[in-house]
């Protein structure tokens, strides 16, 4: 008869990192770049509002300016 298995101590450590796993290379690859990613969009995200990385106003659509008689900017100006 099959008897229900359990996971195992060694995958119960996964869930939770200890000192160990801070020093895998692996491990430390895998927080740098959730770290980076989070930052990433976190920048963008204020760049919108304070156009320090990029002119944001080369990404709207002609048509867009068009159909708002060019004041595409003023739809989507800073709000600083």
């Amino acid at each position: 008869m099959l008897e229900p298995t359990y996971p195992s101590a060694r995958f119960q450590g996964d869930l939770n990192p200890n000192a160990a796993d801070l020093k895998n290379p692996v491990y430390q690859a895998y927080k740098l770049l959730q770290v980076d990613f989070m930052i990433a969009r976190i920048v963008a995200g204020l760049d919108k509002f304070f156009y320090a990385v990029t002119n944001w106003d080369a990404y709207h659509a002609p048509v867009a300016n068009r159909v708002l008689a060019g004041h595409g900017h003023a739809l989507f100006a800073r709000s600083i």
